[in-house]
């Protein structure tokens, strides 16, 4: 009786250890994770912020070619009707 008492025991012991070293593996591959998607998640990021940057400028020279094609045919109405 009090050696079946001692093999309960030591597979309760060793069932908690096993469920404890699946709470450690698990919470290991969880920080793993979150740090793989904060890494991607920066560079998504910095490359959106990237093409948001060469979007405003490209607006900004349409912009002014804009302004510039209006000058010029200001200019020419201006030339052609004097």
């Amino acid at each position: 009786m009090v050696q079946k008492g001692r093999q309960r025991q030591q597979r309760r012991r060793r069932d908690e250890e096993i469920v404890e070293q699946k709470k450690n593996r698990k919470q290991e591959e969880e920080e793993e994770l979150c740090k793989a998607m904060e890494a991607s998640l920066s560079e998504g990021w910095l490359l959106l912020l990237h093409l948001l940057e060469r979007r405003q400028e490209v607006l900004r020279l349409a912009s002014e070619f804009y302004c510039r094609a209006q000058e010029v045919v200001q200019d020419s109405k201006t030339f052609f009707t004097d």
